[in-house]
Order: structure tokens, then C-alpha cells, then sequence
């Protein structure tokens, strides 16, 4: 039997510490309890560690994690509807004919959600030499635009910008050079075809590695570049395309999986709709209100 996380035996503890008889902080950290061990009843029904293990298992991992980390609420919970069901079945309320149908209705939607998990997500997910044949027949959708990288920064006056020309030609990196004139204000960019006005892209695309721009005035302020590194257009690596290709792939073969799911179970049990007759039995459809 697999055993309880780390997390699930603390949980555990917070229990036992909540028990009449608790002494406080100054207590023995009490023994992790065994699987069977009782931790809830219901009239005669007990629960033990392990009953709610396996519905814990039950969850995605990240709600079994956080449930795991307030499992005495869980539990309480888990008794709470157990408690309230039952008094609804003692009063009959399951035998009542719209209760029924809903429960039916659940039922239903139960199923066809775990019919959906085990024929289509399932089976859902591209090959690997599926992804490899997408990447290779759209290759336009992988090319990355030529890119720059570079340090800007924002100044006030002509005299910051003729500063830091002045400590960058002398053999100071441009960001220390920035940094001594305008604090906290140089930052890296990196910058696509027609992501800035056209004056900034001019300028910033003619640099050379390790220069730096001419002064380019914007309302806010004077702005200077310096080159960090220029990548021309390029094709994406398969390797970082791959959870793209696999998301869109998969959401294709699962409408494809699904509709053909769906299309086999409509033969095979032999279903078929009658839609001359629920036009003639629905209500008219309303006409345009006539003017008076």
C-alpha cells in the first residue's frame, strides 16, 4: 500500500493535537498513526487514515497538495455531507423523482467525463515524429524576428547624455556609466521589427556590439542605447517549439478523437432523432410585433 506523503503525516499530527488530553506546545509530538487507524465515524460507518488517502489520490496534484496541507477541514467536510446525505435518505429524499433525475443527470456527466479521459486525452498527445513533421511543415509559424538587445537609458539633459559618451569612450561599461549619471534607470530591452517608434528602431538596429546611439529626444526625456547583441531572423529550435506544437496537435486529436467517439457510439447503439417531429411539437417561434 502506498504510504502517506510527508505532508499528509503532519497534517495527521494537527489531529491528534486538537484531541482532548493536549498539553500545549510543551507536548511529545504524538506517533504517526497507522493506516487503519480510526480518524472519523459516521453511526456505524468508521473512516480510517487510509479511507481518505485513497480519496486523496484521488484529486490533481496540486488540489491533493493543498488539501493535504488542511486535511482536518477536508475531513470534516467529507463527514459533514456523509452526516447531512444520510438524514436526506432517512427522509426519503432520494426516491423523489426529481431528486432522481438529477442524480441521474450527475451521474451521466460522471461517466462521460471519465469516458472523455480514457479515449480521448488519453490518446490525445502527438508523437514525436508527429511534432517533428508539424515543425517542419510550418516553419514560418517558428521563425523569430531579428531581435536586438540592448542597455537603455532615460536622461534629462544633454549634459547627462555627453557624461555618459564620455565615461563609455574613457572604457566604462555603458550600465556603470548609466548608473553614476541617472540611478536606477538603465535597463535591457530587447527589442523585435516595429516593436518601437520608427526613429528609436532606426537608430538602435544600425548599432554595432558595444557602441552606443546617438541622443534621441521623446517627450519624456533623452534616450541612449548601447548594443548588447543583434540576432538576425532565425528559426526557433524544435526543442522550444515542441510544448506549442504538442498543445495545438493535442486539442486537434481531441476534437478529432471525440467527434469520432461520438460518431461510433451513435451507430453502434443505433441512435436516432426525430427532428421533423420536435420542430412540429416546439412553440411557434415568435413573429416581428406587427405596427399599430
Amino acid at each position: 500500500m502506498k504510504r502517506p506523503s510527508v505532508a499528509f503525516v503532519a497534517l495527521v499530527g494537527l489531529i491528534a493535537c486538537a484531541a482532548p488530553g493536549f498539553r500545549g506546545a510543551a507536548a511529545e509530538t504524538p506517533e504517526r498513526p497507522s493506516d487503519d487507524a480510526v480518524v472519523a465515524r459516521v453511526g456505524d460507518t468508521v473512516y480510517t487514515l487510509a479511507d481518505f488517502q485513497k480519496r486523496l489520490e484521488r484529486l490533481d496534484a496540486p488540489y491533493r497538495y493543498a488539501t493535504e496541507r488542511r486535511l482536518p477541514e477536508y475531513v470534516r467536510e467529507v463527514v459533514r455531507r456523509e452526516a447531512l446525505a444520510r438524514e436526506a435518505r432517512r427522509l426519503g429524499l432520494d426516491g423523489d423523482p426529481a431528486v432522481r433525475g438529477e442524480i441521474e443527470e450527475a451521474t451521466q456527466a460522471i461517466l462521460i467525463r471519465a469516458l472523455f479521459k480514457r479515449e480521448v486525452t488519453a490518446r490525445a498527445m502527438p508523437t514525436s515524429e508527429e511534432v517533428r513533421a508539424y515543425y517542419e511543415t510550418h516553419e514560418a509559424e517558428f521563425r523569430l524576428p531579428e531581435q536586438v538587445e540592448v542597455d537603455q537609458v532615460q536622461v534629462a539633459s544633454e549634459a547627462e547624455v555627453e557624461a555618459i559618451r564620455a565615461a563609455v569612450r574613457a572604457g566604462k561599461p555603458f550600465k556603470a556609466a548609466a548608473d553614476a549619471i541617472a540611478p536606477d534607470r538603465a535597463v535591457v530591452a530587447t527589442v523585435s521589427r516595429g516593436m518601437r517608434e520608427p526613429e528609436v528602431e532606426r537608430a538602435i538596429f544600425a548599432l554595432e556590439t558595444g557602441t552606443v546611439s546617438e541622443p534621441i529626444r521623446i517627450p519624456e526625456g533623452i534616450l541612449l542605447f548601447s548594443m548588447r547583441a543583434h540576432y538576425p531572423t532565425r528559426l526557433q529550435p524544435l526543442e522550444a517549439a515542441t510544448p506549442v506544437i504538442q498543445a495545438r496537435l493535442s486539442a486537434q486529436n481531441q476534437d478529432r478523437l471525440w467527434k469520432a467517439l461520438q460518431d461510433r457510439v451513435w451507430s453502434e447503439q443505433g441512435v436516432v432523432i426525430h427532428e421533423d417531429r420536435l420542430k412540429a411539437a416546439a412553440p411557434p417561434t415568435p413573429g416581428p410585433p406587427t405596427a399599430k
